[in-house]
């Protein structure tokens, strides 16, 4: 029965028919938005730049998150998450860097042997 996953609900425009999960994901965006207007200035800034950084770590874009966290610390009362994230961000950033300067000298080996092979 499709019936009791439904939903009337009577708007200017009239009744209509809804899906439950839709109504209630509505209802839990409106409460979020309820719950950021009541947060100071810091605490809406230190979960902006969370957000901000968690974006940039799912695209493993590390100097950003970095820079991110960084600024969140500033405002945050985790200090001790912030800076476990801030040291794999620095972690992750040396790997990086390590890795290009492998590259890169490999990169020089195989140029001079060609320059020798002429």
């Amino acid at each position: 029965m499709i019936f009791h996953k439904m939903l009337f609900i009577n708007n200017p425009t009239g009744f209509h028919l809804f899906d439950i999960k839709f109504v209630l994901n509505k209802l839990k965006v409106m409460a979020n938005t309820t719950e950021s207007t009541t947060m100071n200035r810091e605490e809406r800034l230190f979960n902006e730049n969370i957000q901000k950084a968690e974006d940039f770590l799912k695209i493993e874009m590390y100097r950003p998150a970095l820079k991110w966290f960084k600024e969140a610390r500033k405002f945050g009362t985790d200090s001790e998450i912030i800076d476990r994230k801030i040291a794999g961000c620095e972690a992750e950033i040396k790997k990086e860097s390590r890795t290009i300067s492998i590259i890169a000298l490999v990169a020089v080996i195989i140029i001079a042997i060609a320059f020798i092979a002429l």
